[in-house]
């Protein structure tokens, strides 16, 4: 906007930026979240690295959580909610499943800092949808205890 329309840079304040990128990012995630990204088993057994699948035939995903730190919210409910004992500070969390070969295949949805694992699996659609075949494998992080 500032390069197409000679801008000055006081004419972009920060609240003006801040609502675009939440507009964007808003429009992105309701766009991007209908594409099915979960491969089918014959496509993770034929990317599988041969050392792998030497090792763990089975996996079809490895799964792991992250914590994004978030500002502070003045609501003190979302504080305790957000708030993170691991990372000693509000965040949100998500777990990430990718494929042996690195394919990010599996998103869930995020949930403030103080739901664990365990709850973010257990709400997810990795339990609830038919994503997985007879005999597949789950791999995860020593963390995450489930």
């Amino acid at each position: 906007m500032k390069l197409r329309q000679a801008k000055e840079d006081l004419e972009l304040s920060k609240s003006t930026v801040s609502q675009l990128i939440n507009v964007w990012i808003n429009f992105l995630y309701f766009q991007i979240k209908e594409i099915n990204i979960w491969p089918e088993k014959s496509i993770v057994q034929k990317n599988m690295p041969s050392n792998f699948k030497s090792a763990f035939p089975t996996t079809r995903v490895v799964l792991d959580a992250t914590e994004i730190p978030v500002s502070k919210p003045q609501n003190v409910v979302a504080q305790s909610m957000t708030f993170s004992t691991y990372k000693n500070k509000t965040t949100l969390k998500t777990i990430i499943g990718c494929s042996p070969r690195g394919l990010v295949s599996y998103l869930s949805d995020s949930y403030g800092g103080s739901a664990s694992d365990r709850q973010i699996i257990e709400r997810s659609t990795l339990v609830n949808n038919n994503m997985f075949e007879s005999k597949d494998s789950i791999m995860a992080d020593r963390g995450i205890m489930v």
